[in-house]
């Protein structure tokens, strides 16, 4: 009796561990939704500006700590661009790479184990799961390029799958290009290049991948997950 009831007691405290994590997270994306980040990004990258190489360097290491708690990586991409100039595109490009290289065994090795107990528990959570693992690194890239997920957060999502390192990474790499040039790109160009439709018909391009990315995305997901739930 008292076995069975400790172990409620532990499945009871995954449970609100899980819920607080889930508050958490919400409540950052909702900070950065509705807080100024993109001009708190502009303002900081432009007195960093003035320090040359150094001012880069330090731009890139609060790129990396903010995308890592879970801040847009557009706020940080555009005012790269806008401030270093072509520059801030590969700034941006490293700065993302370093965060999903980071953020990925840190997931592994800290919310891994819990995650995979919740979603064990839930059919529809782990056929999902099952999915996403089974298309590997095409699942990595279709969600990069969609941005159909937050950036901090896939990278979390993504480290407590099964999906191997490396391929997710190569994957990333190619897979955040799109999202860096919407932004990055339209900052180093300026908005008066945008404006003279100079980088309007690229950017109609990259948008238009990546809607039919996530809708890729969607549909890959759905018709295999439909098709495992009626195996079962």
């Amino acid at each position: 009796m008292s076995v069975r009831m400790s172990l409620r007691g532990v499945a009871s405290s995954q449970k609100l561990a899980a819920l607080a994590g889930v508050l958490a997270v919400a409540c950052l994306i909702a900070a950065s939704t509705f807080l100024p980040v993109q001009s708190w990004a502009l303002e900081l990258a432009s007195r960093l500006h003035g320090l040359g190489l150094r001012g880069a360097l330090l731009f890139g290491a609060i790129y990396i700590a903010g995308a890592m708690a879970l801040i847009p990586t557009s706020a940080f991409s555009l005012a790269a661009g806008l401030i270093f100039g072509s520059w801030g595109i590969l700034l941006s490009w490293v700065a993302m790479m370093v965060v999903a290289a980071t953020s990925f065994p840190v997931a592994r090795q800290l919310l891994a184990g819990r995650i995979n107990d919740i979603v064990h528990e839930r059919r529809l959570l782990r056929t999902v799961a099952e999915v996403v693992d089974e298309e590997g690194w095409r699942m990595v890239l279709l969600v990069r390029i969609s941005g159909i997920v937050p950036f901090g957060l896939q990278n979390y999502g993504f480290g407590v799958m099964h999906i191997p390192f490396w391929p997710y990474l190569l994957a990333t790499s190619v897979g955040v290009l799109p999202s860096i040039l919407i932004y990055a790109g339209a900052g180093a160009l300026g908005n008066a290049a945008a404006d003279a439709g100079r980088y309007t018909g690229l950017r109609m391009a990259l948008l238009t991948a990546a809607v039919l990315a996530g809708a890729a995305v969607i549909v890959i997901t759905a018709r295999k997950v439909r098709r495992r739930l009626n195996e079962q």
